[in-house]
């Protein structure tokens, strides 16, 4: 009965132990079907821009935007993306920003992409706009995915999605950023977002070589509908202006903000840029495309909750 019992024993603990290691395989297997976003290995420096955040209203941060903007930390912003255009002797030409969101995965605008996708190419892990590094990414592109509703004339939806041949391998300097889902109010809680890329810093300037990064403010619905002359529609979000908005060389730029719990989401993508460099900028709100990111990418790509 005594060997009965142990044997028992035994037998039970082992099938606990089976149990957990299935438990592990599971979440093992669906953390690598779905890798954590929005938290880079290099951390960013905020400290300029917050300090101006505490100090200034909101609407007069002195100039630190793109087009008057500062150097970011070398591989900080591993989500951050160039696309560039092959030409006839294979140099691949930067046209606009785009983030990586997938394992095969990227965000941009309509309007940057047009002709033959085999030209085309993702620069994940990119810094210097003027130099292939070690940790840069270059896949070229599969396919592309326009919003069925894009407006050349008005940019509304003026959003779209590179699928790439191959997988992006996730590392130092590669990342995917995550996506709120459609719910997300953060434009009432927040004055202010931030934005990466390597635009003109001002018009007619040249392309910046290295990554910049900026604070700039968000603006009422209202008072950039009278700036620009136009609707915002819901779809839409205005930030920036004067001397720290988005210029040439800007579009899908992403407009981030920091979760309490240090993730970074993408809550737009500059969509419409003013071409003097001095208006805001109109960006796609993330949140109001998720249904159509998700099914567009086959589920790959999933919109989540802020934490």
């Amino acid at each position: 009965q005594a060997l009965s019992s142990k044997c028992g024993s035994a037998k039970t603990v082992m099938v606990s132990a089976m149990y957990s290691l299935v438990l592990l395989a599971l979440f093992a297997s669906a953390a690598a079907l779905h890798p954590p976003c929005g938290v880079g290995v290099i951390k960013p420096d905020l400290t300029y821009g917050m300090a101006y955040e505490r100090s200034h209203p909101k609407g007069v941060i002195p100039g630190e935007a793109i087009t008057n903007c500062i150097k970011s930390v070398e591989h900080a912003w591993p989500w951050t993306a160039g696309v560039c255009q092959n030409d006839w002797f294979g140099v691949c030409h930067f046209k606009c920003v785009a983030t990586i969101i997938g394992e095969r995965w990227a965000l941009t605008t309509a309007s940057c992409i047009s002709g033959d996708v085999k030209d085309w190419r993702v620069r994940g892990g990119m810094y210097h706009e003027n130099k292939q590094e070690s940790g840069e990414q270059r896949l070229a592109v599969k396919a592309i995915y326009q919003h069925p509703s894009y407006a050349p004339s008005t940019k509304l939806d003026n959003i779209l999605l590179i699928e790439t041949k191959d997988e992006f391998k996730f590392d130092d300097y590669v990342q995917p950023i995550c996506l709120p889902e459609a719910d997300d109010d953060v434009f009432s809680s927040n004055l202010f977002g931030w934005v990466t890329g390597w635009g003109e810093q001002k018009k007619g300037g040249s392309i910046n070589k290295s990554m910049e990064q900026a604070l700039i403010d968000m603006d009422d619905d209202e008072v950039c509908e009278r700036t620009w002359a136009r609707k915002i529609y819901d779809s839409e979000k205005c930030a920036g202006e004067g001397d720290k908005t988005l210029c040439q060389y800007d579009e899908g730029v992403p407009l981030m903000v920091q979760s309490p719990n240090g993730t970074w989401f993408q809550h737009g993508s500059a969509a419409m840029i003013d071409g003097e460099c001095r208006l805001p900028a109109i960006f796609s709100k993330i949140s109001y495309f998720c249904t159509w990111i998700f099914t567009t990418t086959n589920e790959d790509v999933h919109c989540i909750k802020r934490m």
